[in-house]
């Protein structure tokens, strides 16, 4: 007997559900503090508690054990914060047996907020229990809380309760009730808001009919739905009706939009555009096309819009008619953009032509078109008029390439490029420019060769510099024009267009073509050889510069050659003995400022000396004091970084040169300044 009563027992404790004495004494104590907790208080026991709530989740003993210590917590709790805080404890890691205890205080004014918040978020039925059953005895805002908490928790259940309440004498429990069955949205709600008025009953009616689409009850969706847009709605309800309705596509709704069409507000002629462009009735068109013809051109322009958005080519004939005919610049403009959707390859004539007419809208639109245009004959059309037709049609169908990245009008184009006629040669110019690869690089390098015609020489060899770039590796771009100068297939003036392509590569391989070009019998090859050797895009050129400043005969060469020398010199610093060549053969006022903003790069002595003699040249005096200045600065920094004892002496002396020709008192200060600096540096340095 005994033992089956120790048997009983036992069984007893396994059972039973556990007590706040099984909950460790930290977190025990925590609650308790909790009771009188203030959000300006430090969060430790807040902070302990919930780490034990996490840690109790996932087991069912231990999380009804901390429900309950935090259920007789917040009956004796003090603060307001303390409520709320307990109450969010509780709305997570609460169960069912709190739910009495939250419902308890649903009535009270200082702790039915928190409560109702926390029976909100509980995912129970004996949560929407307890907010029902709280009804009859609520008033005020914590009614009003419990049935928007009702109608959040689509509580179906509660309908009825909420349907008495919108005879409620209270003014915002009505509307509350209201809003609460749109959201449940069941069909006895949607029964209820069909017999209400104002504006209230329409956002609930529009919430509801929203939730039952959802629910695959279209035509209940959309007999709520109607009403709202009567002519006694506003125009934010008929905006927001006729958005839903065609959400829905009952029957009737393309009569629906047509008649919104002419509605009195814009807001509700606008949506009704927008929607019939989306709409996928084909029916949609032909209720546009009819407003098309009979209206006024701002309208028309925003019809087109709307049917390039649909982009159904059965609107293509009235778009072309408007494009072609329209007497309102806007107009066209918006037909011919609207022939990138629904026209077709017929309308590519009208599109070319356009687009080749003087900058304006119609032009730019025109483009956008061509570019835009989806029709499988269009670019076989593109290609066939490359190269047969007028010269003005063929210039239009090469821009119709490029704008359309048709590469396979390549061949074409650089046939074109070889065409008597100077415009459709320099159309297959521009246009290769966008679509030549890099697999067509040698047959432009060839034709620059060939070309005779200087403003097409000029463009072609800009199109091969930029499709050059798309081969990427220097030697390869190299290759093609090293070939035709070992073959001798490049005479008089053809290299000038070879020689910018050659600067565009840059570095020694190419300087050392170029070269070439410099001791050619023809004048214009020569002249075009220093031009290109003052543009080089690197420090390689700086020698053959400097010599052909130094050895031409023709000044214009000396002079574009020395001002190349002092270009490249400013951003590569040469040694000092190399400007000073430089310098000797600098003879105009432009030509020495430019030789000292080039020896300002170079960090010597030597180079400061250089600097001081030109102080006596008032023409250039002050730019000689500033570079001066400026190399004493960087060998000042050199001194701080690495100690050079003979070098310290040396610009202290260059210094005090410097200062002795100097006639800046402004110049002399920041020279003396520097000059003590230095030699307190250097006085540290001895101690």
């Amino acid at each position: 007997m005994r033992q089956l009563s120790r048997c009983i027992l036992c069984l007893a404790l396994l059972t039973c559900p556990a007590r706040a004495a099984d909950i460790p004494a930290e977190v025990r104590n925590a609650a308790q503090e909790l009771k009188k907790y203030e959000v300006a208080q430090p969060r430790t026991p807040l902070a302990v508690v919930e780490k034990y709530a996490w840690q109790a989740s996932s087991d069912p003993e231990q999380r009804a054990a901390l429900a309950e210590l935090l259920a007789a917590t917040l009956k004796d709790a003090q603060t307001r914060d303390a409520r709320t805080t307990l109450c969010q404890l509780l709305a997570w890691a609460g169960t069912d047996a709190q739910v009495p205890v939250l419902a308890e205080m649903l009535s009270d004014p200082e702790r039915g907020e928190m409560a109702r918040y926390a029976l909100e978020v509980r995912n129970s039925p004996a949560a929407d229990q307890a907010l029902r059953t709280a009804l009859p005895r609520l008033s005020g805002t914590l009614l009003v809380e419990v049935i928007y908490s009702l109608g959040s928790r689509r509580d179906r259940e509660a309908v009825a309760a909420l349907i008495g309440l919108l005879k409620s004498d209270d003014a915002k429990a009505a509307p509350a009730a209201l809003w609460s069955l749109g959201m449940i949205a069941s069909k006895e709600a949607a029964a209820a808001l069909e017999k209400e008025q104002g504006p209230a009953a329409d956002h609930a009616r529009l919430t509801c009919a929203q939730r039952i689409a959802r629910d695959s009850d279209a035509a209940t969706a959309a007999d709520l739905c109607r009403p709202m847009f009567g002519a006694d709605r506003s125009a934010a309800m008929r905006v927001a009706a006729l958005t839903q309705l065609t959400a829905l596509a009952p029957e009737g709704l393309l009569e629906l939009l047509r008649t919104a069409l002419d509605d009195q507000e814009r807001a509700v002629r606008d949506t009704a555009l927008r929607l019939l462009a989306r709409t996928k009735d084909p029916s949609a068109t032909g209720i546009l096309l009819e407003r098309l013809k009979k209206s006024d051109p701002p309208v028309q322009a925003r019809l087109l819009d709307v049917l390039a958005e649909r982009r159904d080519k059965a609107a293509r004939t009235a778009v072309e008619e408007l494009a072609e005919h329209s007497t309102d610049e806007n107009v066209r403009a918006a037909a011919l953009r609207a022939l990138g959707s629904v026209g077709s390859a017929d309308s590519l004539k009208l599109l070319v032509e356009a687009a080749a007419k003087p900058k304006s809208p119609a032009s730019a639109a025109a483009q956008e078109a061509l570019a835009e245009l989806v029709d499988e004959n269009a670019d076989k059309l593109v290609l066939a008029g490359l190269g047969a037709g007028p010269a003005q049609m063929r210039v239009g169908m090469m821009r119709a390439a490029a704008l359309r990245g048709c590469v396979e009008a390549v061949p074409a184009l650089l046939a074109a490029v070889r065409d008597v006629d100077q415009t459709v040669a320099l159309a297959a110019c521009q246009a290769l420019k966008q679509l030549g690869q890099s697999d067509n690089y040698p047959a432009l390098v060839k034709l620059l060769a060939e070309v005779q015609t200087p403003a097409v020489r000029d463009e072609l060899a800009s199109v091969a510099t930029v499709v050059g770039r798309r081969v990427g590796d220097p030697k390869e771009r190299l290759a093609p024009i090293a070939a035709l100068l070992q073959q001798g297939g490049v005479a008089g003036e053809s290299g000038s267009g070879l020689m910018r392509v050659l600067a565009a590569i840059g570095g020694a391989p190419a300087l050392a073509l170029v070269k070439t070009w410099l001791d050619s019998p023809d004048a214009p090859v020569r002249d075009a050889a220093v031009r290109t050797l003052a543009l080089w895009p690197d420090a390689s050129a700086m020698e053959v510069l400097l010599q052909t400043a130094e050895k031409s005969n023709e000044p214009v060469h000396r002079a574009l050659a020395l001002r190349g020398f002092f270009r490249l010199a400013v951003s590569t610093p040469p040694s000092v003995q190399f400007l000073a060549r430089a310098k000797d053969l600098a003879h105009t006022t432009a030509e020495k400022q430019q030789f000292l903003a080039a020896l300002a790069e170079v960090p010597a002595v030597t180079a400061l000396d250089a600097a001081v003699q030109l102080l006596p040249d008032h023409e250039v005096a002050r730019e000689a004091a500033l570079a001066a200045l400026k190399i004493a600065e960087a060998l000042k920094a050199e001194l701080a970084r690495k100690h050079d004892a003979q070098r310290a002496k040396q610009l202290d002396a260059a210094l005090e040169k410097l200062l002795g020709a100097l006639n800046d008192s402004d110049m002399e200060k920041k020279v003396k300044a520097l000059q003590a600096a230095i030699r307190k540096v250097e006085e540290g340095r001895g101690k």
